[in-house]
């Protein structure tokens, strides 16, 4: 049962947010972060972390995560100015800080 806002009775809207993902996963087989949070109707930053509580919970694999963490990621980094002039791109040094991190098994 919904209230008026579309959430179940009880206050389990993250639970609910999290059954949404796996139900996007499981229809198109992959979704970036843009499409899952557009899907389900919240910020960015809010189906990274849903991605990320399922992937801790081996419903989404670490390799996904990194995937995608760019995108979310990317408007809460600034780079120097001398990288800027350089060109460097923080899609970059995002994508080489995950990549020097381990997945954890």
């Amino acid at each position: 049962m919904s209230n008026a806002r579309g959430q179940s009775a009880g206050g389990v809207q993250s639970v609910d947010r999290a059954v949404s993902v796996l139900e996007i996963l499981a229809q198109r087989g992959e979704a970036g972060v843009s499409e899952v949070a557009a899907d389900i109707g919240v910020h960015k930053s809010t189906a990274f972390r849903l991605l990320a509580a399922l992937e801790e919970r081996d419903f989404v694999l670490p390799e996904d995560v990194k995937t995608l963490a760019a995108p979310v990621l990317e408007h809460r980094v600034l780079l120097r100015p001398e990288f800027e002039m350089e060109g460097v791109e923080i899609r970059d040094v995002i994508k080489a800080v995950l990549e020097a991190v381990e997945v954890p098994r």
